[in-house]
């Protein structure tokens, strides 16, 4: 967050995300997505849900920084999916300046979800899931353009910039 180096830390390593807050020892982890509001007055942390060898499941969490406030305040709220499985993997989101959303890809399900930051609920069923893993494209980061033109950067099958239609969920190789 601009401005705001004592707030964010990574850790070494190939771990998710923390955010330390200054003067205290409260400490978020294992978020995997972000993005700044519309205004740029509040910062949006996504949790996927995760389980692996080494960490627990935790269940997926929207976080609501308010970079207005001093100290910084924050809400959670625990992510509500279409299809009622709470597993899904995302390494983005972007909001949608058109129809305020956010959106990002689930690598578990390989399909374009849509996430209201007020409600928490995910929609991980309105767009359909990729045909095959090989052309599922890895997204590493999503962005809007002020239009509502989605882009993104892909690592799969190579390092590509990408189109996602917000309409269809498609995918357009751009470079």
């Amino acid at each position: 967050i601009e401005g705001r180096s004592d707030l964010i830390s990574r850790p070494l390593g190939n771990e998710d995300l923390r955010i330390r807050f200054a003067d205290s020892d409260q400490v978020i982890n294992y978020f995997t997505a972000g993005t700044m509001s519309l205004g740029d007055n509040y910062y949006y942390a996504l949790r996927s849900s995760a389980s692996t060898f080494d960490r627990p499941y935790f269940p997926p969490i929207l976080y609501t920084f308010d970079l207005t406030t001093n100290p910084i305040s924050f809400d959670s709220l625990i992510i509500r999916t279409a299809s009622g499985t709470p597993f899904f993997s995302t390494a983005d989101i972007a909001i949608n300046p058109i129809d305020g959303l956010a959106y990002g890809f689930d690598f578990t399900n390989r399909r374009l979800f849509t996430l209201d930051i007020e409600t928490g609920f995910l929609d991980d069923l309105r767009y359909p899931v990729a045909p095959d893993e090989n052309s599922t494209p890895s997204f590493l980061t999503l962005r809007f353009s002020a239009f509502g033109d989605m882009i993104g950067l892909s690592t799969k099958p190579d390092f590509r910039i990408i189109s996602v239609s917000s309409l269809t969920g498609l995918v357009e190789h751009i470079a």
